[in-house]
């Protein structure tokens, strides 16, 4: 039987037909290219035409216990080819494995201190009221670190989550865990966990580990430590210095120390606390109203965290400015009112930052989290007039969309005509190893990875800036990379793990006529489902550019579709040039466009 990659397109198109993947009139968009002008025209402004990107299917997909055929969306040579053929060796031992999560999408609502021009006079006042230095002391804003700190969280419900510590720990399977290791980005992030059945958030530190103990790939473990209470209750009669106690809370985080203000740093997480108690209904109420099917569809708005960063612009203009930043009033009473009516005494140079964690439902949900954000945003404004709203944005950070993949490779199928299998997994191991060791490795590494994930979003009509900007805010210096492999002496074990903020329906999913088909050919996945099948191409493409990279070298897996494309340059068409591929194929020396070119002159005279 010929195989599926030896067919020409109109027989791929044919036998898709005859398997009842693809109708004739899919057949007949895939020959037209799928657009017309008055969609193009209504997605995108001053539209003068289309440009089209090859589309092809990787084959030999088994994931979950499920065979694909996947739709990928590439320009560059042996992308697809690459894919399909590591998959080929993980589907021979098991398959790949995953498991996603759908945490939500944050949006940010952010208010900022002082003037509206940001100005800063000499006496450090801001906006009409003296002000401390806040969060950066002088060492801090002289060498430009920044510090955040989450003050206070709710969930919808109304119950406080303890978001700054607390000492609570549970063990955690993947589905729940949304960070993998810890790293300088946990300080102060809002990591979401279910406990209890609430959505829950607390300075999480992880460590997740992965252990393949059958050819199935489906023991996993993961651990997670809470972070201490770094707060105490107020005993001063309610008469706390509000902004030493953002600073003394600030140190804390910043310095893992229980600090002398911390009495003062519990009191302004209280107020902070109280202020979300008094409003967390009315802005669930605004949310619900500003999308209102969103609920019908499983989303909505799951929780509301308040965190304050420092502008070390601003504190470094003050300091530049004055020698010392004069603070005159004390901060008194804890209820919702007396926040507001004292956010004037706010420290210069600092923001208040609203997090609004949003389950899109099935959806990337952008256009939804935006929407809402916004309209959170005003009734926000109207109750702290002495804050400037300055934006309200979703963003394309996203730890709590999380998918995970992994594969067990039996060794001998790694085994090329001059390497034992056992040898070849020991240098792709070795490999992964450098490049979470190397910089400069790691960003080829992940291009690898991101080849094969770009492809499948974009075949799917999902956004890649929004995965590839989620994808690397996930990286640090600590984890360069998202995949990982080891060897245990007889099997290659690989794991990828990543954010993957996409969706299955809405957008150009559910506008562009190609990413619907490309959906029919996955069998209508939910963005769950979706979520798993791109990581396991990811994870594919990697294994097959490592191996390649280990053995034989990148270039001669490339080299015939490059000399496919130098003939195309070259001006062959049809049989023409196939025949002249053969010949720089033969020819390797001579593989120039000018020695192409002279190659086909002689062969059109010779037919002629």
């Amino acid at each position: 039987m010929t195989k599926f990659y030896e067919l020409s397109t109109e027989e791929r198109l044919s036998q898709l037909i005859s398997e009842g993947r693809l109708t004739t009139a899919d057949a007949a968009l895939l020959r037209d290219g799928g657009l017309n002008a008055d969609i193009a025209s209504r997605m995108v402004e001053n539209h003068i035409g289309d440009f089209p990107v090859p589309l092809g299917l990787a084959e030999h997909f088994l994931i979950d216990g499920e065979q694909y055929l996947i739709p990928m969306a590439t320009e560059e040579p042996s992308v697809i080819a690459a894919a399909g053929n590591a998959a080929q060796r993980i589907a021979r031992s098991g398959g790949f494995h995953t498991e996603s999560v759908r945490g939500g999408i944050t949006a940010q609502i952010v208010f900022r201190s002082g003037r509206s021009d940001g100005s800063v006079d000499g006496a450090g006042k801001v906006g009409g009221a003296h002000s401390d230095a806040g969060f950066a002391s002088g060492s801090d804003a002289g060498s430009g670190a920044s510090s955040s700190a989450i003050l206070a969280e709710m969930n919808v419900a109304g119950n406080v989550v303890n978001s700054c510590g607390g000492g609570k720990s549970a063990i955690l399977d993947f589905p729940n865990a949304v960070s993998r290791g810890a790293d300088e980005r946990d300080a102060g992030k809002p990591w979401i966990v279910k406990q209890d059945s609430e959505i829950t958030a607390h300075n999480a530190v992880q460590d997740s580990s992965v252990e393949c103990k059958t050819a199935e790939c489906i023991a996993e473990t993961a651990s997670h430590r809470a972070g201490e209470d770094v707060g105490r209750e107020a005993g001063n009669n309610g008469a706390v210095d509000y902004e030493h106690a953002s600073r003394g809370f600030a140190e804390s985080v910043d310095h893992g120390q229980n600090t002398a203000n911390a009495a003062d740093t519990q009191y302004a997480m209280d107020s902070w606390r109280d202020f979300l108690h008094a409003h967390i209904a009315r802005i669930s109420e605004i949310a619900r109203q500003a999308h209102p099917t969103l609920a019908s569809h499983g989303g909505g708005l799951r929780s509301v965290s308040v965190r304050r960063t420092s502008d070390i612009g601003a504190v470094e203009h003050a300091a530049a400015n004055s020698d010392m930043l004069n603070h005159a009033e004390n901060y008194t009473g804890s209820s919702a009112k007396a926040v507001a009516a004292n956010s004037a005494r706010t420290c210069a140079g600092e923001f208040i930052e609203f997090d609004l964690l949003i389950d899109p439902g099935a959806a990337m949900g952008a256009n939804t989290v935006n929407t809402i954000a916004e309209a959170v945003s005003r009734y926000l404004a109207d109750q702290l007039p002495h804050y400037e709203l300055l934006m309200a944005i979703l963003s394309n950070c996203a730890p709590q969309q999380r998918a995970r993949a992994c594969a067990c490779i039996n060794a001998e199928l790694l085994a090329t005509k001059d390497m034992p299998g056992a040898q070849v997994a020991g240098r792709i191991a070795a490999a992964s190893r450098f490049a979470q060791a190397s910089e400069l490795r790691a960003a080829t590494h992940n291009k690898g990875i991101m080849n094969g994930i770009n492809a499948v979003v974009l075949a799917s009509g999902n956004d890649t800036r929004n995965v590839n900007a989620a994808a690397y805010a996930d990286l640090s210096e600590r984890h360069r990379t998202w995949t990982d492999w080891r060897f245990d002496g007889e099997r290659l074990i690989g794991e990828i793990d990543m954010s993957m903020p996409i969706g299955s329906v809405g957008g150009a999913i559910s506008t562009l006529p190609t990413a619907k088909l490309a959906m029919r050919l996955l069998r209508q996945p939910s963005a769950e489902t979706l979520m798993g099948i791109i990581v396991s191409v990811g994870l594919a493409s990697n294994l097959s550019a490592m191996r390649a990279l280990v053995t034989r070298g990148i270039q001669a897996g490339h080299m015939n579709l490059q000399l496919q494309s130098l003939a195309m340059m070259a001006g062959a068409q049809g049989d023409e040039a196939e025949e002249l591929v053969r010949w720089l194929r033969a020819n390797p020396r001579q593989a120039s466009l000018a020695a192409a070119q002279e190659q086909l002159r002689r062969l059109r005279e010779g037919s002629a």
